[in-house]
């Protein structure tokens, strides 16, 4: 926030008499001096800056407090300032009182001219002050755009001028001396560079196309930004919302496969068990088969052994001790235990018939029809016949 010098000069041009002149000759008023709003300041290149004053800065109290002693001036000095070095020189009368408010935009003072003569056909009045620009550009609560606010404002002195930059209340208030709203002023306007003088309805005319279309510019501007943010944000929600939906897609494809993966081995694990139950059921089957053969081939001891072991155990009950098993394959141990399976339950068999009927002879007819069978059938697995 930096420090500046400002002055005010006409907006608009209207007069209200009122001012008196005392005994001694010294003229007295207590005119409107500055107000609210927006000030517009033509730079260098000839651009246009819009100063904002608001209400909290005119009407504050440490301002309107530094009007009291101030000198009045003719025209703004060329250094921009009155101090105690040329006060003497310049000062052609005093600020008496403290700035007060007189409306809800405008700010009057009391003042004394000391000297009448030397402002002559001079009316305007307007302030010398130094401000502090806070370089925040916005909008003001009536609608109008602004570059920069001044803030603390302090007055250095007051000037008589043609115009003020107040407007047309910013006057001294003579008697007999009224300009009468629709009085034809001329005004200088510059357009596109060009200075041109003008009555002064049609410059207030200019200026405000002027402004609305700086205005206008300016909320493009804004309008504009603010569209290509949207845009910018558009863009990087899609970005990101394509991003987050390959990742879904990929997670997906993931899960799908994984799922198969799961799918896959719950069926192997379902076929494992299933062949595990079977095989244990078959086993148990086999051996309660194998035990029960075992009992009827006599085979005293079956506990701890295979079934393999006790397959063999059987076939040699069966054949005999010395039925040669030594290097025998799984196929041909089967066999040789299914040949002593039938050949036992069919012994077993004939030998409880021939014991229910009681015949004794025929039993042991049948017997050594059995041995003899059964010799037979070992002399064929032997390979003797």
């Amino acid at each position: 926030m930096g420090s500046v010098q400002r002055y005010e000069r006409i907006d608009s041009w209207m007069f209200v008499s009122g001012a008196v002149t005392d005994a001694d000759g010294f003229l007295r008023d207590s005119p409107i001096v500055a107000r609210t709003g927006i000030y517009i300041y033509q730079q260098p290149d000839g651009t246009i800056r819009r100063e904002y004053r608001p209400p909290e800065e005119v009407f504050d109290t440490d301002s309107e407090a530094s009007f009291v002693g101030k000198p009045i001036v003719v025209g703004h000095p060329a250094s921009g300032i009155v101090n105690s070095d040329t006060a003497q020189d310049l000062a052609i009368g005093t600020i008496l009182s403290s700035g007060y408010p007189k409306d809800e935009t405008n700010i009057a003072c009391d003042i004394v001219i000391h000297n009448p003569s030397a402002i002559g056909e001079k009316r305007g009045l307007s302030l010398g002050y130094r401000v502090d620009i806070e370089e925040t550009s916005g909008t003001t609560p009536d609608g109008q755009q602004y570059d920069a606010i001044q803030r603390n404002i302090r007055i250095n002195h007051l000037a008589v001028v043609d115009r003020a930059r107040a407007g047309a209340k910013a006057r001294l208030n003579l008697d007999g001396d009224e300009i009468i709203e629709g009085v034809e002023t001329k005004m200088k306007i510059k357009i596109d560079s060009v200075d041109f003088e003008v009555d002064e309805k049609i410059a207030n005319y200019v200026n405000s196309l002027q402004n609305k279309e700086e205005n206008a510019r300016v909320k493009l501007d804004t309008a504009n930004t603010e569209l290509k943010s949207v845009k910018e944000q558009n863009t990087a929600l899609k970005a990101d919302a394509d991003d987050k939906k390959a990742k879904l897609d990929a997670m997906t494809a993931e899960r799908d496969g994984l799922k198969a993966k799961v799918d896959a081995a719950d069926a192997e694990k379902e076929k494992a068990v299933k062949e595990a139950v079977e095989a244990v059921k078959a086993d148990m089957q086999e051996r309660a088969e194998l035990e029960e053969t075992a009992k009827i081939a006599k085979v005293e001891k079956t506990d701890g052994l295979t079934n393999a072991e006790l397959k063999a155990g059987i076939v040699k009950a069966a054949f005999g001790e010395k039925f040669k098993l030594d290097g025998a394959s799984d196929a041909y141990l089967d066999g040789a235990y299914s040949a002593a399976k039938e050949m036992l339950r069919n012994d077993n068999a004939k030998h409880q018939a021939a014991k229910a009927k009681g015949g004794a002879e025929k039993q042991e007819t049948k017997n050594d029809s059995a041995n003899d069978a059964r010799s037979r059938m070992i002399a064929r697995m032997r390979g003797e016949e």
